[in-house]
């Protein structure tokens, strides 16, 4: 045990002792500008790593202790003595130096923050808060109600989130009314005052996370002060500008501020934590207490013992030096990104802080960069600095700014002069990039590319040579990390070896689109020639290679070895690929091949010599990256089909594929007919997509409600299921299919499309992964026997998959089977589906083994397992087609649905489930937003994925997969959106499918409706409009009248007469395009006086 407790971290944990010196010379090797962080001194760092993290010590030191002179805290005797008398008020014994080390620390801030309006010894300071956060929430703990008014900064104008935003506690639990910057970037104090003269706040909430001004806290006093006859309580958030605050070189909230908090971490350069300040003595009173025991336990005394040490260096000289160069250093680099031609977000900077509006920073792309990826690139090229909302943007995930701070690189002896080159090389690097919109399941989400290596090759060189100008050339003595944890200098010598290791999950896929020989399907062992071609189709290498052996992941492992080119550019270029920032194909930035590997030099023993086989060209792939090139090259010079190419396993493919529907067919019944009949009268079962149906069991309102309040269950056994295995099924899907299927494990499932070589959707479809080379695909029955035709055909290798390549095939293994038909036996598959609040209730009600049940309860959206219901095998998915959050699908033999049909039923009845037909499934969907194929989908108006709002269903960025190009023009274009709309108004007929819509203010004909229903009194429905017209919000008209309405010739108004009629329109509005997550459904509109169908 004594050697256990005397070990140095390197012996006990070598792992966190690594990653330690990793992190250490991260920090090292790269320019941090995050405006949040700094170095926290050597001696701050030693108190935090005391003996006192041992100790726990609620409570708090004596009042006699609090409010000592520092001087007198340091005669322990007197202390010592009281201890021995009258103990502790803490909870805990052993506490005695703790009592001295918080003493001494809320001494010190108090005596740090003192100021002529102010003096020490009327600063109250709890020095026990863990964060920014922790402090914030006490105050609100020690000052408010729940429901209280609260004035703070919006978060996008540089507010925080402890500031009232709607994702933290002090946004739900408190009235939050915003106040923001003015025009010129800057605190508008006079609206402020206003503002809070109209809503009277209790509390004012000021500083800020991302402004960059100093604040006039004496006007700030006159906005709290603007409340009424009771003032606002003044809260100074100084977390940021707390070490400015501190030398004295920016304005002091103290004797202004009611309440002072403040991080200690950032620009005060000490521990993370966080303090609260107060001059009141009953206001200090009410924070201790919701400190401790309001919000925290235990205090961390060697946190506090480390924030002591840090007051103590703020009080110094070098301190305040230290500030003023930050502050220099921020100026100095908001003129220098002027310069460059940046525009800074709120004007310039007199702090620490500066910020880039990337909103007004048009690219080559022909889009801005985003704060989101900025940062990133960035950091790629060893500047580090974040992402930041600025006013004007909407999302927190793509903002519109970065930030930089000037903390760090001060403490790092950066000047002025340095700060000039820091403002060159981000500028060189953000120029030059190319960005685009990718269509997100949020909204659209900015990325770029780099047209090659060069520009990022040439930021970090310039990096390292200006870390080396200002720390000496003796820093770089002391690294010795390379990639993959930093990307150090570039130069040649410095990447030793012949050979590249190529691994990861992905490797396989990653090398199909990098070289131009078939890598997918390698075997162990098994050796190729091939070219790595660059995106111009220039040859980078010649290489050969080997697939190695998995590893224990069961990652796949290759080398290549290179025997023309040289090994330092092949390097560069594989792992600059695989970071994914550079363009693969020119003109399209979409394009990333797979990835992201691993990708280390090696050193093998055996000499290479040029291969005897030819290098392998294979055109049957349908991307790596150069084929385009090496494609229009072949077309050109024929001749080249000789001795270094090996020829497409098939010619270039003529048969077009094209579906012709069986006609005249009988309609099919499910495999619940029978049932159905038993609960509703025949007259009410129609034909569906070639099936026999019920349109509504009891009545399509009472089973919509069901589906809302409780749980609806469907019979959707109509609907196609195969199944597609073998080695190449995951490729197979990949390569005729829009989703990513190598990002999915086994277990979940993905909703996505199946397109046709022209881009018509053919469908769309639902798809499980069983196991790595398992899945099953759940189809429209409408389009079953197409889907299948469609996907043999592709597999046979006969038909078109793409009309400019038309050599490109599917050379997978891979097995399919119908598992609704016979033939595929005790395998068989039909699906149900229970949808509703209450269904997980109602299937604990039939699965008896608890730990199935669990497997089921522990699903997430779009994951699946496999139990045991009434002794069957059944996959149940927690997916759906009605928008409720909690639904289920049930995969089941079709000879043992029934059973499980009735139980569940049987189940559910006590609390109102009801059997759901054909007219419910329509109604929920479309009040949901949810597309049907022939209305929101392909169809008379031939709607497409990216128009229906699936957009981040269709994966742009897979270098290929049928249909790609028309899904590119679409992104690209976007003229046309599928809204969600609500009549406002009455009107003389049901909105139905076809009715022409307009737009509400002009009359002017803007689209077409695609479906709509009756969801209690309100109709609910879809359309097909011109994009401008799409924004929630845009009031729309509806003539609810066609064609066949015999409309009457048009005629100029002055030739009107008495029998002549004039067709009117339905007011309507658009809705969001899906409903609020949060409150999808409003429980009101299915009441039962709710309208019938």
């Amino acid at each position: 045990m004594a050697d256990l407790m005397k070990k140095e971290l390197y012996e006990i944990d070598p792992l966190i002792h690594k990653l330690t010196k990793i992190e250490e010379e991260r920090q090292s090797r790269k320019i941090i500008l995050i405006a949040s962080e700094s170095m926290a001194p050597k001696a701050v760092r030693d108190a935090l790593s005391g003996v006192f993290q041992n100790l726990y010590a609620e409570g708090y030191p004596s009042t006699r202790m609090c409010m000592a002179p520092l001087k007198r805290l340091e005669d322990f005797s007197e202390y010592m003595s009281f201890y021995r008398r009258y103990g502790s008020r803490r909870y805990y014994k052993g506490v005695e130096y703790a009592d001295f080390v918080e003493a001494v620390a809320r001494r010190r801030a108090a005596q740090l923050f003192a100021n002529e309006r102010v003096p020490e010894e009327r600063i109250y300071a709890n020095v026990q808060s863990l964060s920014g956060a922790a402090a914030n929430n006490a105050v609100y703990e020690a000052f408010l109600n729940i429901g209280d008014c609260v004035m703070g900064m919006d978060l996008t104008h540089g507010g925080h989130l402890t500031h009232g935003h709607q994702v933290n506690r002090s946004g739900r639990h408190f009235n939050i009314i915003h106040y923001r910057v003015g025009r010129d970037g800057k605190l508008d104090y006079e609206a402020m005052k206003k503002l809070s003269s109209q809503i009277k706040p209790k509390l004012i909430i000021a500083g800020f996370s991302a402004y960059p001004w100093d604040i006039d806290w004496s006007k700030m006093r006159e906005v709290a002060d603007s409340a009424g006859e009771q003032p606002a309580i003044l809260l100074a958030d100084i977390a940021h500008t707390a070490g400015l605050v501190a030398a004295g070189l920016v304005n002091s909230p103290i004797g202004y501020a009611d309440v002072v908090t403040m991080t200690t971490h950032k620009t005060l350069c000490g521990p993370r934590g966080a303090i609260i300040l107060t001059t009141n003595k009953s206001y200090a009173d009410k924070i201790d207490s919701a400190v401790f025991p309001g919000e925290q336990g235990g205090p961390h005394i060697h946190q506090i013992a480390a924030k002591a040490v840090a007051f103590g260096i703020a009080k110094t000289e070098e301190f305040r030096s230290l500030m003023k160069g930050v502050i220099d250093n921020a100026k100095a680099l908001a003129e220098a990104l002027k310069e460059e031609g940046f525009e800074l977000a709120y004007g310039g900077t007199n702090t620490h802080m500066v910020l880039i509006d990337l909103r007004k920073i048009s690219t080559s792309g022909g889009d801005h960069l985003s704060g989101e990826i900025a940062s990133r690139i960035l950091d790629l090229c060893n500047i580090t600095c974040n992402k930041n909302t600025i006013w004007g943007d909407t999302s927190a995930f793509e903002p519109g700014a970065i930030r930089f701070g000037t903390t760090w690189v001060t403490q790092r002896d950066f000047k002025p002069e340095h700060m000039k080159k820091i403002a060159q090389i981000v500028s060189k690097v953000l120029h030059s990039a190319s960005s685009f919109r990718y269509i997100g399941a949020f909204g659209d989400i900015i990325r770029a590319r780099f047209n090659d290596l060069s520009v990022l090759n040439e930021a970090r060189r310039e990096v390292e040579k200006l870390i080396e100008s200002v720390e000496g050339k003796e820093i770089k003595k002391a690294w010795c990390l390379d990639y993959p944890h930093i990307y150090g200098s570039t130069e040649e010598e410095t990447i030793k070896g012949n050979a590249v290791e190529v691994f990861g999950e992905r490797a396989h896929l990653f090398l199909e689109h990098i070289l131009s020989a078939g890598v997918q399907f390698m075997r162990v062992g098994q050796i190729k020639s091939s070219y790595v071609l660059g995106a111009g189709g220039e040859v980078i290498s010649k290489v050969i290679l080997t697939r190695m052996g998995d590893d224990d992941f069961g990652r796949r492992h290759f080398l290549l070895k290179p025997y023309e080119g040289k090994i330092a550019d092949l390097v560069r270029w594989l792992r600059g690929v695989s970071d994914g920032y550079i363009i693969a194909e020119k003109d399209d930035l979409y394009l990333k091949p797979y990835g992201p590997v691993c990708v280390e030099v090696r050193e093998e023993s055996y000499e290479i010599s040029q291969p005897d086989s030819h290098l392998e060209i294979d055109m049957d792939k349908p991307f790596y990256i150069g084929r385009k090139v090496i494609a229009k090259r072949i077309a050109e010079f024929p001749e080249m089909l000789n001795a270094e190419i090996i020829k497409s396993r098939k010619t270039k493919k003529e048969f077009e594929f094209v579906w012709k529907p069986e006609g005249g067919s009988e309609a099919k019944e499910t495999c619940l007919f029978k049932e159905h009949l038993k609960r509703v009268e025949k007259k009410r079962i129609v034909e569906f997509a070639g099936w026999k149906l019920p349109i509504w069991f009891s009545s399509i309102a009472d089973e919509h409600r069901a589906v809302r309040t409780t749980a609806g269950l469907f019979d959707v056994s109509h609907m196609g299921v195969l199944e597609f295995s073998g080695e190449g099924a995951e490729a197979f899907l990949d390569l005729t299919t829009t989703a990513f299927l190598p990002s999915m494990i086994p277990g979940q499932a993905r909703y996505s499309y199946l397109l046709a070589p022209d881009g018509r959707v053919i469908d769309d479809i639902m798809i499980y992964k069983i196991s790595a080379t398992k899945f099953i695909v759940v189809v429209n029955a409408a389009n079953a026997d197409e889907d299948e035709a469609w996907w043999r055909a592709v597999a046979s290798g006969d038909y078109i998959l793409d009309f400019d390549n038309r050599e490109i095939m599917s050379p997978f293994d891979v097995t399919i089977r119908n598992l609704k038909d016979p033939s595929s036996g005790s395998d068989r598959k039909v699906d149900i589906a229970l949808q509703g609040p209450l269904s997980l209730m109602v299937l604990k009600k039939v699965i008896k083994n608890q730990s199935h049940f669990e497997k089921i309860s522990e699903l997430r959206r779009f994951e699946f397992t496999e139990v045991q219901i009434l002794g069957s095998r059944v996959i149940v998915a927690r997916t759906g087609y009605t928008g409720e959050k909690v639904g289920f699908e049930l995969l089941i033999h079709p000879d043992e649905v029934a059973e499980i049909w009735n139980a569940i039923l049987d189940a559910g009845m006590p609390i109102g489930v009801l059997p759901a037909g054909l007219g419910a499934r329509d109604s929920t969907r479309t009040e949901a937003g949810l597309p049907l194929h022939g209305h929101e989908l392909a169809g008379t108006y031939s709607v497409n994925p990216i128009e229906a709002g699936y957009g981040s269903f269709v994966k742009l960025h897979k270098p290929f997969f049928v249909g790609r190009k028309a899904m590119l023009k679409a992104a690209k274009e976007r003229t046309r959106q599928i809204v969600r709309f609500k009549v406002t108004g009455k009107g003389p007929r049901m909105v139905r499918n076809g009715h022409i819509v307009v737009d509400g203010r002009k009359g002017k004909f803007i689209g077409m409706v695609t479906s709509c229903t009756l969801v209690g009194n309100t109709e609910i429905g879809m359309a097909i409009v011109d994009s401008a017209y799409a924004h929630q919000g845009t009031p729309l008209g509806i003539c609810t009248y066609t064609d066949k309405d015999g409309i009457p010739s048009a005629k100029k108004f002055s030739e009107l007469n008495s029998n002549d009629w004039i067709p009117l329109t339905k007011p309507a509005v658009v809705l969001s395009r899906f409903p609020d997550p949060n409150n999808p459904f409003d429980p009101e509109m299915y009441s039962k006086e709710g309208g019938e169908e």
